[in-house]
């Protein structure tokens, strides 16, 4: 696996402090990180679903049953680490999915299949989350994973209602509509243009 020097936000303090990208997850990687986090997910949506509240809409999610995917070629996972615990899971297919955005139609791209921050991160499955801007620096990777296999940064994923204004806002990917062929989720596309012009904000900010 490889480790990449990359920082997230430490809400207490509202300051960068120091993590990991890594990648190249294995399958028995992802199923620990699963049950480490799932007890977390479980109770957040357990009570919020009491209090009558909207509970998170991948509050259902398993890792332990997207990991068998990781056995093949095309797949790759994604982490952030930060004080010595995962706090982002990321996994991508290179076989998927074509470009829909000109100037390169039909070009292959990376698709990021799912994207998840720790749910320690994630208010309001927790009152007080700990860290911030992990989706971003795992969406990151994503890009800088497409520029490696020659894809110039062309990024793919269908979003949950609930993430779409982070795709839409916070990376900046262009909004293509709902794809009848996947539960009408709202399909986003990442341009070449559109991701060297990200990587140069971040590496301004």
């Amino acid at each position: 696996m490889n480790r990449i020097q990359t920082s997230i936000i430490d809400r207490s303090t509202r300051q960068p402090v120091p993590a990991l990208l890594i990648d190249d997850l294995s399958a028995d990687n992802v199923n620990q990180i699963e049950e480490q986090w799932s007890g977390t997910r479980i109770a957040g949506a357990a009570r919020l679903h009491q209090a009558g509240e909207a509970v998170p809409q991948h509050w259902h999610w398993d890792w332990r049953r997207k990991s068998a995917k990781l056995r093949l070629l095309a797949y790759s996972c994604f982490a952030i680490e930060c004080d010595n615990a995962i706090q982002g899971l990321m996994m991508t297919s290179t076989a998927k999915y074509r470009a829909r955005l000109k100037p390169d139609v039909g070009k292959p791209l990376v698709y990021v299949e799912y994207l998840e921050t720790a749910p320690w991160n994630v208010r309001p499955i927790v009152e007080e989350p700990k860290y911030g801007g992990v989706g971003i620096r795992l969406f990151e990777g994503a890009i800088r994973y497409s520029q490696s296999e020659g894809f110039h940064g062309r990024v793919g994923l269908h979003s949950l209602p609930q993430a779409e204004l982070f795709y839409a806002e916070t990376c900046g990917m262009t909004q293509l509509g709902p794809d009848s062929q996947i539960e009408d989720l709202s399909y986003f596309e990442f341009t070449r243009d559109q991701a060297l012009e990200f990587l140069l904000e971040e590496e301004t900010a």
